[in-house]
């Protein structure tokens, strides 16, 4: 009795591992299937290039999380080297790079270092005009980040239009409501009132 359940068992196990090893083979077959279908996969350069491009992710978000993390100093060197390597894959104009200036525009100012930050901020919005035009939400976001700096280095009179064009653009294609409209909204109330101006209903 004994045997004959140790037996059993074991045809159990073994048509269980049976299955097991199909799906597994199953599993593998459309993995292999799928990634001969990435694009990148074609070539060793393009699959090198990919790799590269998920390193350039992976740092970008170690770098936001040590920035979220007060840990300015440590962020701006990864910021840094993640800017290098975003426009030597992908060139300057591409969203992804102009993403990684702008986060690093960020930090900078965090550290205290302005003046970096502002011209950072100055091509960000270069390349922001030349990738979407003026009437774009991205491009609206530069000047409200650049404007943004300025405030810090005191420089209200030329942080005034760029808050008032990142408002109407925010406004027109985001709504009223949108945090972006709204902050771009303060920052024209804290520009003027540093000038001694007064703020008008728009």
């Amino acid at each position: 009795g004994t045997k004959r359940q140790f037996q059993d068992s074991l045809l159990a196990s073994t048509g269980g591992l049976a299955v097991l090893a199909a799906v597994l083979a199953a599993v593998l077959a459309a993995a292999a299937a799928a990634w001969s279908q990435v694009p990148w996969a074609a070539s060793p350069e393009e699959a090198a290039r990919g790799i590269r491009l998920q390193d350039l992710g992976q740092r970008l978000d170690l770098a936001i999380r040590l920035r979220s993390a007060a840990r300015y100093a440590k962020a701006e060197a990864i910021f840094g080297a993640a800017a290098k390597l975003a426009d030597s894959l992908l060139g300057e104009d591409d969203p992804r790079s102009i993403v990684v200036r702008r986060d690093r525009a960020v930090n900078l100012a965090a550290l205290g270092r302005h003046e970096e930050a502002a011209a950072l901020l100055r091509e960000t919005l270069a390349c922001s005009r030349r990738r979407w035009g003026d009437e774009h939400v991205e491009t609206a976001a530069s000047r409200a980040d650049l404007a943004a700096v300025l405030v810090q280095l005191s420089a209200h009179a030329e942080a005034e239009p760029l808050y008032r064009q990142a408002f109407d653009v925010s406004r027109r294609l985001l709504g009223d409501a949108h945090p972006r409209t709204i902050e771009a909204c303060l920052g024209i109330a804290q520009v003027l009132s540093r000038q001694g101006k007064e703020l008008r209903s728009e």
